[in-house]
């Protein structure tokens, strides 16, 4: 039996079912992006129940994961799809999802992706002035919807807080007024959303921001939709005071300002994205080398940032596991793991103390289904790893394939 160092959703409660992760690495190589269906099954179906409300309806935030294997698992259990670009809009349509199941919340989009989007007839929520100005030019029969900046935001970095002050997004008051004054373009508004950020904890921000766009929404007369966003937070630290989020909490305050406000007759609207798939991944890869550089240990591993970035972009924590039969048995150290890239901001962890580590350990880096391999590169020529799904009947898919050289040649010119 492994020994574990620190358990989050592993083989202590059956992430790999009947796999080793050693196994699975030895198959499909390394690094290896690992997903447990159940995971999310369970996931979707806890939103799809956050408010208790008929005309409640939950939107899947593509941009987290793209995978066409969980998009479509998510499509089955019956919840829409929120995209920000015509490329994630197309890629829907291909995979067969229709357009009545689709919305799009594009932000600084020219004419020409813009009017595409109205042809195929999404659902669409406006950033600005300028962008549902020039909607309406597009076509004057159809409504729209805005994105409103509701001054609060929130997110465990400021480079996904999207409300507030320093923030590109939405409609902010001064611009809201200018579009209240203007009866002909108020006309063609039947929705209001907002998004305050990514990675909240602590349901209250949340609850506070709905409350102040259900009062923006009592402005206008034919508003049909209420969006309250996403950013639904997972932990990634479980060796600090971080918790869970409340989602019990959340679900009877959210529905209890629904019922206050009386917006029976609108449907409401979430788009989780990280809470749905940020859990269901574990990230494995191996130790290839060891070093000490100015008193430091540094520990290297085939992980680099252009296979998870979220480390080096936003100066993230994920929880880490090692996979060695003997892993107890080794004296603990202090140390840095850095990946392959040629960046000195290329790590995984810094200063953290775990058991001593030799090339060919496994490492296991937990909570990267979320903005992953979704947001991952070709840096340094290096290529992207395959993705596997441990279906619920322990069985093995292989979702996506590693890419090779051809892949990289096959999109140049010679």
């Amino acid at each position: 039996m492994q020994d574990i160092l620190c358990a989050k959703v592993s083989t202590k409660n059956g992430f790999y079912k009947n796999h080793s992760p050693v196994d699975l690495v030895n198959i499909y190589s390394s690094p290896l992006y690992v997903y447990n269906e159940e995971i999310i099954i369970e996931r979707v179906k806890r939103m799809k129940s956050l408010i208790k409300s008929k005309n409640f309806k939950p939107y899947y935030s593509v941009k987290a994961n793209n995978n066409s294997y969980i998009l479509r698992t998510i499509h089955k259990l019956g919840m829409g799809f929120e995209t920000v670009s015509l490329e994630e809009v197309k890629y829907l349509i291909k995979l067969g999802i229709s357009v009545d199941k689709i919305i799009s919340t594009p932000n600084n989009i020219g004419y020409e992706e813009l009017r595409s989007l109205i042809n195929l007839g999404v659902d669409l929520t406006l950033d600005s002035l300028d962008q549902l100005q020039m909607a309406v030019n597009i076509d004057n029969k159809r409504k729209f919807k805005i994105r409103i900046n509701s001054g609060i935001g929130l997110g465990h970095s400021n480079k996904v807080v999207t409300g507030g002050k320093n923030t590109k997004f939405g409609f902010d008051e001064t611009e809201l007024l200018e579009l209240l004054n203007t009866d002909f373009l108020t006309e063609k508004i039947d929705g209001l959303m907002h998004h305050m950020g990514s990675l909240f904890l602590d349901e209250d921000g949340y609850i506070k921001g709905a409350r102040k766009l259900l009062e923006y929404a009592k402005l206008f007369n034919n508003i049909k939709t209420v969006d309250f966003g996403g950013g639904f937070g997972v932990s990634y630290n479980l060796r600090d005071s971080q918790n869970d989020l409340n989602i019990a909490n959340l679900s009877y305050e959210l529905t209890k300002l629904v019922d206050e406000y009386k917006f029976y007759d609108c449907e409401i609207r979430i788009e989780p994205g990280r809470y749905i798939v940020a859990e269901s991944c574990i990230l494995l890869g191996k130790i290839t080398s060891k070093k000490v550089s100015n008193s430091k240990i540094y520990v290297g591993c085939d992980i680099g940032f252009n296979q998870m970035p979220r480390t080096a972009l936003y100066g993230s924590y994920h929880d880490l596991e090692f996979y060695s039969k003997n892993m107890k048995s080794r004296t603990r150290q202090r140390v840095n793991i850095v990946g392959n890239i040629c960046e000195s901001g290329d790590y995984i962890a810094t200063d953290r103390e775990f058991y001593e580590l030799f090339p060919d350990d496994i490492i296991g880096v937990l909570t990267c289904g979320a903005y992953g391999y979704s947001m991952s590169s070709n840096y340094n020529m290096r290529f992207r790893p395959a993705e596997i799904m441990i279906l619920e009947d322990g069985s093995v898919r292989l979702i996506r394939r590693r890419e090779e050289l051809d892949d990289f040649i096959n999109l140049m010119e010679f």
